[in-house]
């Protein structure tokens, strides 16, 4: 009992270090890393709109090389700032969000942007993003759907990962952001800006229910839908990805090797984003 509590106060301790390491402030100036932004193109307005959905402990900067080349390209991008996500730069309010609030929240989301838009209304999911973008899929009459590296369980031991972090939550409140670093490219990872350095343990066990959600829904999305990631990332597994998805007609799949989780700022960006912009202009 003496040793298990001796492993609990480091653990604790720990705990506080990180907290230490890592203050929790925002840049004022970087207005992508801090809330919403809608892009609206100047000339070339194609009617259509892209919804962009950012991934766990990010934020809209997930997005910014894809999305302004989407709107030079005439298309409307609403990139918006999931709740819970950037409050001080610490994901300190995720865990309150259960997946029902987020599931009503993307389907509330999506349903205005079609309601109030001139043309097609496509989504664009990237990582925790992705979870969500399935889930609306699945639910709403979008035009397309892009997935880039979506989450549905980590790439090594998910189940156990899961239930320990269930089990130390209740004694660490902190633990440092799994994609920092989840850039192979150096160059890359200097630009990349998470929208939070830290994230709580029991925020971890809303995204994994949000995930587990999500894989049941994967048999309902009919929309033409593109997949995109890397056989080599180190937090979301592109192999349990494929496998949902390899047998759907509508699906097109496109497997890279040389970059990490964020796909978009790693080695592999340019491929990426063409075949992207490919996809949802029928090319």
């Amino acid at each position: 009992m003496l040793c298990f509590n001796k492993i609990i106060f480091t653990l604790c301790f720990a705990g506080i270090l990180i907290n230490s390491a890592f203050p929790q402030s925002v840049n004022p100036d970087n207005l992508w890393q801090t809330g919403k932004q809608e892009l609206i193109p100047t000339n070339n307005y194609n009617s259509n709109t892209v919804i962009m959905i950012h991934g766990f402990a990010g934020s809209p900067f997930d997005f910014k090389p894809l999305a302004i080349k989407l709107m030079n390209r005439g298309y409307r991008v609403v990139l918006p700032a999931t709740p819970g996500q950037l409050k001080q730069n610490y994901s300190s309010d995720f865990h309150d969000y259960q997946p029902e609030y987020y599931i009503k929240w993307i389907n509330n989301l999506v349903s205005n942007e079609i309601e109030v838009s001139d043309g097609k209304v496509s989504i664009v999911g990237f990582s925790m993003g992705g979870t969500i973008s399935t889930i609306a899929a699945a639910t709403n009459k979008i035009d397309k759907l892009v997935l880039i590296a979506p989450f549905y369980s980590l790439t090594t031991a998910n189940n156990f990962i899961w239930k320990v972090s269930r089990f130390f939550a209740r004694f660490i409140q902190g633990i440092p952001n799994l994609t920092l670093g989840a850039i192979n490219d150096p160059i890359g990872n200097k630009k990349y800006i998470p929208g939070s350095k830290i994230i709580r343990l029991d925020s971890y066990d809303s995204l994994e229910r949000l995930a587990q959600v999500a894989v049941k829904r994967v048999p309902q999305i009919k929309v033409p839908t593109l997949v995109v990631g890397s056989i080599n990332d180190k937090v979301a597994s592109f192999l349990y990805t494929k496998s949902l998805f390899e047998k759907k007609k509508n699906v097109k799949i496109i497997e890279y090797k040389k970059s990490n989780h964020v796909i978009i700022y790693d080695y592999d960006k340019d491929s990426v984003i063409s075949n992207i912009l490919c996809f949802l202009e029928n090319k």
